[in-house]
């Protein structure tokens, strides 16, 4: 059975950001991001464990998935249920993820 997708406030302004910073120089490719971004997010649905541990916290519960230089940071809560918590550029450090 696939698993909720479920988007934290802050993912989701993340996700929004990018895509404003990225249409400042073109709106094509604002679009593309984001959906390459969804495209990635919805793999969750059927493999929600498909992503690294996040070293950063070490536990098996956080992970992150990869889409060009953009890290996506999700939770497992449970089998049916993934939450996703940051989407930031990898130069960028995690210091809070929740």
């Amino acid at each position: 059975m696939a698993c909720q997708i479920k988007w934290s406030e802050r993912a989701y302004q993340n996700l929004e950001y990018n895509f404003e910073f990225i249409a400042r120089d073109s709106l094509n490719y604002a679009k593309i991001f984001v959906k390459g971004i969804l495209n990635k997010i919805n793999l969750l649905k059927n493999h929600p464990y498909s992503g690294k541990i996040l070293p950063e916290m070490n536990k098996k519960e956080y992970r992150q998935i990869l889409y060009k230089n953009y890290r996506i940071i999700y939770k497992i809560a449970n089998d049916k249920n993934v939450e996703i918590l940051l989407i930031r550029h990898g130069s960028i450090p995690i210091i809070d993820i929740e």
